[in-house]
């Protein structure tokens, strides 16, 4: 939940509003996988260091329009501040960069010149919500969504290719924030996948714990860098889809 990311992702038309006067004292990121989409909750301890503001900030969502449908990375999102429900709009990012927000297998699939743009089938969007701080206040934000795994396939004549499935979450949109993220927790949990084909970024951090594999840190600043994917190692995968891809 934040802003800009760093040059991972466009902000287009939304930009974060208050964040810079508010801390993140702590970030506790729980994402379990699942066969064909990662079911993600993430609590923030947020304390306003200044004067009473409404804090405008949004979640990133890519996307796909694939024949006149839109198909978007996260379902069934749902925040809430201090366990009381916050609605949220969407807004439009500028997904223009897509060389950098979609995977090069895919692009590499579309058979694209460096020139060519095809940022109009691309989407990327924030849920953007406002929640209000008085002077001083901590508040507990809660954010639970779905994300369908990114994946692609393509091919020629009888032949065709599969791509590994990705999970990504983009830690570089809390920069934001005033200061650093002073505690996190990241902590992946297979579910219904082969725990022993996942490939875990940015490698080093995560250490096995209790059948999960975890990230603890102290005083981050985010940066893209820092921003988590999961590689399924399944590309065999997409010959039991039956829907377009979600290129995260």
């Amino acid at each position: 939940w934040g802003g800009e990311a760093g040059g991972s992702v466009a902000t287009g038309a939304f930009r974060h509003t208050g964040a810079g006067q508010v801390e993140m004292l702590k970030e506790n990121l729980v994402i379990r996988l699942y066969r064909d989409r990662a079911r993600v909750e993430v609590d923030y301890i947020l304390r306003n260091s200044g004067a009473a503001i409404d804090v405008e900030a949004g979640f990133p969502s890519l996307g796909l329009v694939v024949e006149g449908r839109e198909h978007r990375e996260i379902e069934n999102y749902t925040i809430l501040a201090d366990e009381t429900p916050v609605s949220y709009s969407r807004k439009k990012g500028d997904p223009s960069p897509y060389r950098s927000l979609y995977r090069n297998e895919f692009v590499d699939m579309l058979a694209l010149g460096p020139d060519d743009d095809i940022s109009e089938f691309m989407l990327l969007e924030w849920l953007v919500s406002k929640v209000h701080f008085e002077r001083g206040e901590t508040k507990h934000i809660n954010i639970r969504y779905e994300s369908l795994y990114a994946y692609s396939d393509g091919g020629y004549s009888d032949d065709s290719d599969y791509n590994d499935d990705w999970f990504r979450y983009l830690l570089s949109t809390a920069a934001p924030w005033k200061g650093p993220i002073r505690e996190g927790r990241v902590t992946i949990q297979a579910v219904t996948v082969d725990a022993r084909k996942l490939i875990v970024f940015p490698k080093g951090r995560f250490q096995q714990s209790g059948g999960a594999l975890v990230w603890e840190f102290h005083n981050l600043k985010p940066s893209a860098q820092d921003n988590i994917e999961v590689n399924l190692n399944d590309h065999l995968s997409g010959s039991l889809r039956c829907c377009p891809a979600l290129m995260a």
